[in-house]
């Protein structure tokens, strides 16, 4: 079978796996898929922003945690932030375009429509490389002690990032799967979750991961539904913006309200206009 997960209504990666597949197993291994495709996602955002503005975000490693607020919301870490004393040179700037452009195209929802499937290899192989080109800045950067090593670029490759804080990023073993509303529970196999018989093989279901402590992930929103409610907000606009033009005499204009109206019909001048 083949899963397509989706963030939202937005499709982000396509998966192959079988029916007898552990549950567990299967959603560690998304879960795995999907945070290494936050990490190349969030280093991109990293180096383009290097690129363009010449600034890097430092971390704290003594600085306390943020507390999780109302309904679980947890606030952002505060950074500081490390500007480069001189521009990168084109060919360093050269490099670091072409990964992230590299990655670009493989976190592409574009790779779903191709079918082509998202594995954990590929993924690493693209992180390393994203890796390897940052590492020609160690002679660019010169920062305090302990900048470099605390770069936000950094943590984000050695993988030191706090899960709870990293957008997009999962835990495996508390992580939730859901297909057709419906979630896929640990200790039983995928098979068993699934209805139908042999012809769920080489069928595509829409899956979507959640945390534990945010329930199922909200229902897809019918295109129908939305297009007739869209339609209707527009009619109901156009109506309100032609009573907002209209005079309180506007009613002078109307055929009843001509007092020579039934002179004009029995003269036959009725409905004679002027060129």
């Amino acid at each position: 079978v083949f899963l397509k997960v989706q963030f939202g209504e937005e499709d982000c990666f396509l998966h192959e796996t079988t029916i007898d597949i552990d549950a567990d197993s299967l959603i560690r291994t998304l879960v795995e898929i999907q945070n290494l495709r936050s990490r190349i996602q969030r280093l991109c955002q990293h180096i383009t922003k290097l690129i363009v503005e010449g600034t890097l975000e430092v971390e704290d490693p003594s600085a306390p945690l943020p507390e999780p607020g109302p309904y679980g919301v947890v606030g952002e870490i505060q950074r500081s932030v490390y500007k480069l004393d001189r521009p990168l040179d084109d060919g360093i700037v050269g490099k670091l375009n072409a990964a992230v452009s590299e990655a670009n195209v493989l976190l592409s929802k574009t790779q779903v429509a191709q079918k082509n499937c998202a594995s954990v290899p590929k993924l690493q192989q693209c992180l390393d490389l994203l890796a390897g080109v940052f590492a020609s800045l160690r002679g660019v950067i010169h920062g305090p002690e302990g900048v470099e090593d605390n770069l936000t670029v950094r943590w984000i490759i050695d993988g030191r990032e706090h899960l709870k804080f990293a957008k997009g990023a999962y835990d495996a073993a508390t992580a939730s799967l859901w297909i057709a509303s419906k979630e896929i529970r640990r200790g039983g196999k995928l098979g068993d979750c699934l209805l139908g018989g042999k012809e769920r093989e080489r069928t595509t279901y829409v899956a979507k991961l959640s945390s534990s402590n945010h329930g199922p992930p909200p229902k897809e929103e019918n295109k129908d539904e939305k297009a007739a409610m869209m339609a209707h907000y527009w009619r109901k606009q156009e109506e309100h913006k032609k009573l907002e033009q209209n005079d309180d005499d506007d009613y002078l204009n109307s055929a009843w309200a001509n007092p020579k109206a039934l002179k004009n019909a029995f003269s036959g001048l009725g409905n004679i206009t002027y060129k």
